[in-house]
């Protein structure tokens, strides 16, 4: 019996402990990854700071009840079932984290899955399970690992193969597959100018008529020399445009004039002004 022995009920932590813990541990994970959502309602919301980093702290503590509630029900099963129900970790977390994402309008924000985003060949499964696929992987990891502290002899070792198998495997299929131009540079490759003009956010918010002309022809020279250097596609940032969409005829008429001019097409952002002769509450 006992964490070392054979597989059995163990004497875990309460349920309401592990909460905390989860509450704790939630608080830690979202402050740190949302913090700037304080200065975004400081900034451009008007609100005092010390008020901002309050909402801020409120919104992590909400977060954290998903990963909580995850704690919770692990500490439920390990207690009844033993060590082995670690390894319902990525089904908790993946539940509670899918979730987090649709009650209430959902905040689907840094997901645990993301953390692999910069390795390359881990990253690979979402091609085929989505950030959620990711997500579990680290769950299964750190779930395989805190097994293999609770555990000795075979289980340990059953455990700790099991685990660097896997990892290997998916690393070495990960690699082929962004190697592999057939999986991952399909059809005929184009020539991509992304366009930044760096606009500073408090511009866009209150432009006066010399900002968004400044804003605007500095978007169109930048085109003008993306196609210039051989770009197949210009692609402009979210709400690039500062007037609405077919509701500014000079606007509009540059912008189809500069389509024409370089020649290729030109992917923007705008706010759209729909006419609807019904009156909604």
């Amino acid at each position: 019996g006992g964490w070392r022995g054979r597989p059995g009920p163990l004497p875990g932590q309460p349920a309401r402990r592990a909460f905390w813990f989860g509450i704790v541990t939630g608080l830690v994970y979202f402050a740190g990854t949302v913090y700037w959502t304080s200065s975004v309602l400081a900034v451009f919301g008007g609100m005092p700071m010390a008020l901002a980093v309050l909402a801020m702290l409120l919104l992590a503590a909400y977060l954290a009840i998903f990963p909580a509630v995850t704690a919770m029900v692990l500490a439920v099963l390990v207690t009844r079932a033993g060590r082995s129900a670690l390894f319902f970790a990525p089904a908790g977390w993946v539940a509670t984290e899918y979730l987090r994402g649709a009650l209430f309008g959902g905040f689907p924000w840094v997901p645990l899955g993301n953390s692999q985003v910069t390795v390359l060949a881990v990253g690979q499964l979402a091609s085929v399970s989505g950030v959620y696929g990711l997500s579990a992987l680290v769950a299964l990891v750190n779930a395989a690992i805190a097994f293999a502290l609770l555990s000795s002899g075979r289980s340990r070792l059953i455990a700790g193969v099991s685990t660097a198998m896997l990892l290997v495997g998916l690393a070495v299929w990960g690699s082929w597959r962004v190697a592999n131009g057939s999986l991952t540079r399909e059809g005929t490759p184009i020539r991509i100018g992304l366009i930044q003009g760096n606009v500073a956010q408090r511009d866009k918010l209150a432009p006066t008529p010399e900002i968004e002309r400044r804003v605007f022809t500095t978007y169109l020279a930048m085109s003008r020399d993306a196609a210039r250097r051989g770009a197949e596609y210009v692609i402009w940032p979210e709400s690039s445009t500062p007037f609405t969409f077919g509701h500014d005829a000079a606007g509009e008429a540059a912008l189809r004039d500069l389509a024409r001019e370089v020649g290729v097409p030109i992917l923007f952002g705008s706010d759209q002004i729909v006419a609807n002769p019904e009156l909604r509450m």
